[in-house]
């Protein structure tokens, strides 16, 4: 049978045992705790990134159709333009005055396509952008819904 003090003695390395164990435990916790802050605030920073990079593509979409609906006009004002210059009667006493009127129409409608050049060079420049954009929306992940 064991003496009093041997069995002390195991009760006492049983305890420092558990001790240690529970010591360690509550590390283990610690970590696993820290990791799942980490990975919250990953998980925010990443989410914050995906509305900011949404808001910019809608932005981008409301601008591409801003410059459709300008073209738009631009076209209906070369057409009217083109139906202003084909109603012009030339009759012999107003003959000047509609030549020069229909120099200054045709003037006008080589603006407005040169305008609607541009705007097409631009809109194309835009919808670029936004394809490129669109691409690195699918490097990190964000998956448009």
């Amino acid at each position: 049978m064991k003496s009093a003090q041997e069995s002390k003695n195991e009760l006492e390395a049983a305890i420092r045992y558990a001790e240690n164990a529970v010591s360690s435990a509550k590390q283990t916790i610690e970590s696993m705790e820290f990791r799942q802050e980490m990975a919250k605030k990953q998980h925010d920073k990443q989410t914050g990134r995906e509305e900011a990079l949404t808001k910019q593509v809608q932005e981008l979409n409301a601008t591409i159709q801003f410059h459709i609906d300008r073209e738009a006009g631009f076209l209906d004002q070369i057409k009217e333009l083109k139906e202003a210059n084909m109603s012009i009667v030339c009759d012999n006493d107003d003959l000047k005055d509609e030549l020069h009127r229909q120099k200054d129409l045709e003037e006008k409608v080589g603006d407005l396509k040169e305008d609607l050049k541009d705007q097409r060079n631009f809109d194309q420049e835009v919808r670029d952008a936004v394809k490129e954009f669109v691409e690195q929306l699918g490097t990190i992940g964000f998956e448009e819904g």
